[in-house]
């Protein structure tokens, strides 16, 4: 019965319209952010899109769509000589922007609801889920998030005028460079395009402002992409185009491949509040709003859930991207929900999936990838080339450019070109990170459906030892026993023998020694206690800094 009651009266715990314990929790949820965007591990993708920053450098960029962040994060590289200090600082900037988009869901939302409620639902965004452990994460999302609200709320704060109509088309360029995905937000434009029509009494003086939008967005994405193309060289602009670009682009819907709908299903669950508060938007809407175009309005800025359905990249990220408009739907359910039960209770609800996820966060991940990438310049100092699933070293050249997963994996075995064992023949590859399944499996001569041709199997399973951890050089390991051992060098190059004596070609070899091998097949004979290696290069590998125990990476 006491729970009951206390479901069921209307608390009064703080005033009404007093936002102060409100804005304490969105300030102790963006301190937390801070604390991982230290101790969080680098997701892959992170790794992958701000290593984009080195390709454009590398001429190695082979696209000039949905890679604006290359020019947005041009300076972080300027600043700090760390690779490591360089991805927090470019986790502060996409922080920056979730803070951008903050302030836009409040505007937004006050346009149509209490000042509380407004910042009810910049809490009730940034306690989502995902959205609290991904909004700094080093992609597009962020930066067209903060982009698309900023623009959303332009169009709708105040009279429509022609100067906001250009700030708005220039805004919805600028995203639409960032992202393709910015089209998503067609409906919340269309349904706020309507409520403001409205009440702007509805002549056809508004219909010019619309159309200036439209030429505002297609002026700015043509200005910002002649921009972003002319510093590119004269290879990658020839490479790169809208067809090339969005080639195979139908993989992103409709696909067979549905496993993003297990993380729908788990945001729902780390995002309940948020998720029960939209199930209940369409009573507070018909309560709150009696004007039919407010209701437009809202149903426009709910509709990119939709796209769940049809879109198979929604991962964890996207959340950042698509929660955004629906937060400022809900406002209005949640001033209900918040009258209902009281604000302490609601911010304490808001508060109990950030907190979760802030206590689970492993943190001794990104300790390991710390090291890695420290270790990995140690020990080769010069730029490079490398394998890997993702940009993990941005600063060195990576073999295969897009990711070893998903499309990027496919796309590549669909080429039928052995581009790694190319490189792997005539020397260029010198080491390899195993952090994903298919690396691994070749690594160990198996094969993986659609993932490396078999002659890049053959030439990564012969030719590359385990260093430490998923760190494997190119080498030979020389098995224990007194048989002869024959193997193949692809190319000429010198190796350096780990291990105590090793009677090579009839030429006997001690420990640290430094031999010349040519191209073809060569023999090891004599007793071997012990299995051998040598290491190609002049020098031993130096000692890791400690035992590798764990992953490289964690799941979303």
């Amino acid at each position: 019965m006491a729970l009951k009651a206390l479901l069921t009266r209307d608390h009064k715990l703080i005033p009404d319209k007093d936002p102060r314990t409100a804005l304490t929790l969105l300030a102790l949820l963006l301190a937390a952010q801070i604390y991982l965007i230290f101790y969080k591990s680098f997701n892959w993708d992170e790794f992958l899109h701000y290593s984009q920053v080195y390709m454009v450098k590398e001429g190695a960029l082979t696209s000039l769509f949905q890679v604006l962040h290359v020019r947005i994060l041009s300076w972080v590289p300027l600043v700090a000589d760390s690779l490591v200090d360089q991805l927090i600082l470019a986790r502060f900037f996409m922080w920056s922007c979730t803070c951008v988009t903050l302030a836009a869901i409040y505007g937004l939302a006050r346009q149509f609801t209490s000042q509380i409620n407004a910042i009810f639902a910049a809490v009730a965004y940034l306690s989502a889920g995902y959205v609290f452990t991904h909004s700094f994460s080093i992609r597009a999302d962020p930066m067209a998030t903060a982009t698309l609200m900023v623009s959303l709320y332009v169009l709708a704060a105040g009279r429509l005028t022609l100067q906001r109509a250009i700030i708005v088309g220039a805004l919805v360029g600028l995203a639409g460079m960032i992202t393709a995905k910015s089209v998503f937000y067609a409906p919340c434009f269309a349904g706020l395009a309507w409520w403001r029509f409205t009440r702007d009494g509805g002549d056809w003086k508004f219909i010019v402002k619309l159309l200036a939008i439209f030429l505002a967005a297609l002026a700015s994405f043509l200005l910002i992409y002649t921009a972003h193309k002319s510093g590119l060289p004269q290879a990658v602009q020839a490479a790169a185009s809208p067809s090339a670009t969005f080639k195979g682009g139908g993989r992103w819907f409709f696909s067979e491949d549905r496993f993003a709908l297990f993380y729908f299903a788990k945001q729902s669950l780390l995002a309940v509040v948020f998720i029960i508060c939209l199930f209940l938007a369409p009573r507070a809407w018909r309560k709150e709003h009696a004007d039919r175009s407010a209701l437009i309005a809202m149903v426009g800025l709910v509709a990119p859930l939709l796209v769940v359905i049809l879109y198979r990249n929604t991962f964890p990220y996207f959340y950042v991207f698509l929660f955004a408009p629906i937060a400022v739907a809900i406002a209005p359910a949640i001033g209900q929900f918040r009258q209902r039960y009281g604000n302490f209770i609601a911010l304490g609800l808001f508060s109990v999936s950030p907190l979760a996820l802030l206590i689970t966060e492993p943190r001794d991940v990104i300790g390991r990838q710390i090291a890695m990438i420290d270790y990995v310049h140690q020990e080769y100092p010069d730029k490079v080339e490398y394998l890997a699933r993702s940009g993990a070293i941005a600063d060195y050249p990576r073999v295969i450019k897009s990711l070893t997963t998903g499309n990027g994996i496919r796309a590549y075995f669909e080429s039928g070109d052995p581009i790694v064992a190319k490189k792997i023949t005539s020397g260029e590859l010198a080491f390899v990170l195993a952090t994903q399944t298919a690396i691994t499996a070749a690594l160990e001569g198996r094969q993986v459906p659609k993932a490396f041709l078999d002659e890049d199997i053959e030439a990564l399973s012969s030719n590359f030892v385990q260093q430490w951890g998923p760190l494997y050089r190119a080498g030979k390991e020389i098995p224990a026993g007194e048989n002869a051992f024959q193997f193949e060098v692809p190319h000429k190059g010198s190796f350096i023998l780990d291990g105590a004596k090793l009677s090579l070609n009839g030429r006997a070899l001690t420990h640290g020694k430094e031999i010349v091998l040519d191209a073809g097949v060569h023999e090891a004979t004599g007793l071997r206690e012990n299995r051998m290696i040598l290491w190609r290069g002049n020098k031993l590998p130096s000692k890791p800094p400690g035992e590798w125990i764990g992953g490289f990476y964690t799941d979303f």
